[in-house]
C-alpha cells in the first residue's frame, strides 16, 4: 500500500518576474524521481509556490536538498528552494 503526501515547497526569489499565475498540472522536462508529480505552481510577485504529491512506500523515506530547483524551459533562471512546509529540508523524512 502506498501512501500518499501533499506537500508544498516555497520558493521565494528576489526579483518580480511574474504576475500571479497558476499553472495546474505543468509538464515537467526532467526530474530525478518517478514518484514525484507537480500538482500546481503558483508564481506570485515574490514567491513561487509548488505543491506536489510524493507516493511513497510505508518505512520509506525522502530528501529534499537545499540545492533542489524548479526551471522553465528556455529560461536561465533557476528558482531553488529556499523554504519549506511540512518537511526539512536537507533532511531524511
Amino acid at each position: 500500500m502506498k501512501q500518499t503526501m501533499i506537500l508544498a515547497l516555497m520558493l521565494l526569489f528576489s526579483s518580480v518576474l511574474y504576475s500571479q499565475t497558476i499553472l495546474n498540472n505543468p509538464r515537467i522536462g526532467m526530474s530525478t524521481t518517478s514518484n514525484l508529480k507537480i500538482e500546481k505552481i503558483e508564481l506570485r510577485d515574490t514567491t513561487t509556490v509548488v505543491w506536489f504529491r510524493l507516493n511513497t512506500s510505508p518505512g520509506s523515506w525522502f530528501s529534499i536538498p537545499q540545492q533542489s530547483y524548479i526551471q522553465a524551459v528556455g529560461a536561465k533562471e533557476k528558482l531553488y528552494v529556499i523554504t519549506s512546509e511540512g518537511i526539512k529540508i536537507n533532511d531524511s523524512n
